[in-house]
């Protein structure tokens, strides 16, 4: 059995889309062990950000050998924003153009429609495929005007053999187009098991859990999460320590000036997931961090932004509908509540309660295993 799977292409470093890859790769290994599994993903694989002598595995160019994936026995695209036409103009599109794949916008775009919505495949390709784990949550009344995005989303909706949607606006959107059947997913990177991460060199499991992690990417204001992610450690009487999940060494290297312990600046997947285990607690504005923090057990706060606009690519709205799925909303902080000095401290005292209220992180780890077991048990169903 051929199994082919569409991931995200990785411009930058990040250790989260990893371990979206990582899951499906140790999924697929545990329920079809005879599987030949190949990963594809849109874009020069050489221009890939990791090499992979540093993953275990690698992607091949989904444009250059479309043709093996539609002669697979079953197609299965993965994760992130597959089928999201913000994703499919803002990123591929431009990434066609870059790389050289397409000479004009409009090749660029009738590429994608094809290889991310199937255009113009028949029915049979349609009924090999499953969808799972992708979000379309942010697109808007336009979107759903354009005729073409439409036709798009009622194929690999609506005449797919499976689709399950990361979160319940993007269910929500495409139960319109296969209304007898339940949309719902989850994130993929919550069906990775500890034994995937073997795959990564340099992974070293550990049950010593002495300090609380952090990391801040891209939201503002770096100086009030410093700052509340302090008061919360000085009430739990824990050091910070700073978990290197993206590259942004100019953070680091501002935390480490003001106490912060450091695992030092390798981003490599193996020695950032084994650092983690390390962590009893994490305090983080990044998405696919808190995910691999609660399915390793941990108890994640997860600070976020309203000030975003909805429809843009890197929102915190997706942060917000996570935590409310899961029901991990005591541990959702929003950033506005922790800007003001009197209010951060009035915020870090409860946090400090609800981080370490045992029965509150088991309710949502509790909570994620359900999840997790329905998706695994429907996914089964439709590869098979």
């Amino acid at each position: 059995m051929k199994i082919a799977v569409v991931a995200a292409f990785y411009t930058h470093k990040n250790s989260g889309m990893l371990t979206v890859d990582m899951s499906v790769i140790g999924f697929i290994r545990r329920h079809f062990p005879e599987a030949e599994l190949t990963l594809y993903s849109f874009g020069k694989a050489d221009l890939s950000a990791y090499d992979s002598g540093s993953l275990g595995y690698r992607h091949v160019s989904l444009q250059e050998n479309f043709q093996d994936l539609r002669e697979a026995d079953r197609i299965l695209y993965w994760g992130d924003f597959l089928h999201n036409i913000r994703y499919w103009e803002e990123a591929l599109i431009p990434r066609a153009l870059q790389h050289g794949i397409s000479g004009s916008e409009q090749e660029a775009r009738d590429l994608v429609y094809r290889l991310h919505s199937l255009e113009h495949e028949d029915a049979a390709l349609l009924e090999k495929t499953v969808s799972f784990g992708t979000t379309i949550y942010n697109i808007g009344p336009k979107d759903l005007q354009n005729p073409r995005y439409v036709a798009a989303l009622e194929r690999i909706v609506g005449k797919s053999r499976a689709c399950g949607f990361r979160d319940p606006i993007s269910a929500s959107h495409g139960s319109a187009f296969q209304p007898e059947s339940r949309c719902l997913g989850i994130d993929g990177a919550f069906l990775l098991h500890d034994d995937d991460l073997a795959i990564c060199p340099g992974y070293m499991p550990t049950s010593t859990k002495n300090h609380i992690g952090i990391f801040f990417g891209r939201t503002q204001r770096f100086d009030a999460l410093m700052l509340f992610s302090h008061m919360i450690g000085h009430r739990l009487k824990m050091p910070l320590a700073w978990v290197p999940w993206l590259e942004t060494r100019s953070r680091q290297r501002v935390a480490g000036m003001i106490g912060v312990r450091s695992a030092g600046s390798d981003s490599l997947p193996g020695s950032v997931f084994s650092y983690l285990r390390t962590c009893k607690f994490i305090i983080t504005d990044t998405y696919h961090l808190t995910i691999n923090a609660w399915r390793m057990g941990i108890p994640a706060i997860c600070i976020g932004s309203s000030e975003n606009k909805p429809s843009a690519m890197l929102n915190d709205k997706k942060k917000d509908i996570l935590y409310q799925m899961i029901g991990a909303n005591p541990f959702y902080v929003e950033l506005g509540s922790i800007t003001n000095m009197l209010r951060a401290k009035s915020r870090a005292d409860r946090m400090a309660a609800t981080i370490s209220d045992t029965a509150l992180a088991d309710g949502v780890r509790g909570h994620i295993q359900r999840h997790r077991k329905r998706c695994e048990d429907m996914l089964v169903t439709a590869l098979g």
